[in-house]
């Protein structure tokens, strides 16, 4: 197919080598390591199909990958979705992809793992489709916010302050902007 770099620079890239044993799963493997290389590179809709051929008499397998890349793909728009407490910046600023740039599929990768990471939501999900031409893609982060806030009441009796009432309030995400605020304790009576 249309390689980008030579046969020899792929072929480090795959994990089987001559003289190994078939299997289906390092072959699938290799086809998506070599298909992230080309998404790397703007080419969104890269196809690798590997293509065999059997020696059925010598028991031998030829395996050759068709590269077929497509056009380079730009992302046209990013949208956030269900962000309903958390502001947008927020999550913004841990993207790895903007608007305008190549698609990246490690990018998308990267960003999913770093707003996961906030602690702020139950599911992050970042999908990708047809942006209004074909070299145009929009990308849409779906967020499931999850409770980031804690209030805790406690009281009890000493034989030397006799009753305590103390309380405290924490918050993860104060206010939407992804800061954490701890309030101070309520004091003793």
């Amino acid at each position: 197919g249309d390689l980008l770099g030579t046969s020899t620079e792929h072929l480090a890239k795959l994990k089987i080598k001559p003289g190994d044993t078939f299997s289906r799963t390092v072959i699938a493997t290799d086809r998506d390591r070599v298909a992230d290389f080309y998404m790397d590179q703007g080419y969104a809709y890269a196809n690798v199909n590997p293509l065999t051929n059997l020696d059925a008499k010598n028991r031998i397998l030829d395996l050759t990958y068709e590269v077929q890349p497509g056009q380079k793909v730009r992302f046209e728009r990013i949208e956030m979705v269900g962000n309903s407490k958390t502001r947008e910046k927020v999550i913004r600023r841990e993207m790895r992809i903007y608007e305008g740039e190549l698609y990246n599929q490690t990018g998308i990768n990267t960003s999913k793992a770093r707003i996961t990471a906030l602690g702020f939501f139950d599911k992050v999900e970042i999908t990708t489709q047809k942006g209004s031409a074909d070299d145009r893609m929009v990308a849409r982060v779906e967020v499931k916010e999850k409770s980031t806030g804690t209030f805790q009441v406690g009281a009890g009796f000493s034989s030397y302050e006799n009753f305590i009432l103390t309380g405290q309030i924490s918050q993860n995400n104060f206010f939407g902007w992804g800061v954490f605020f701890e309030g101070v304790p309520i004091g003793w009576l």
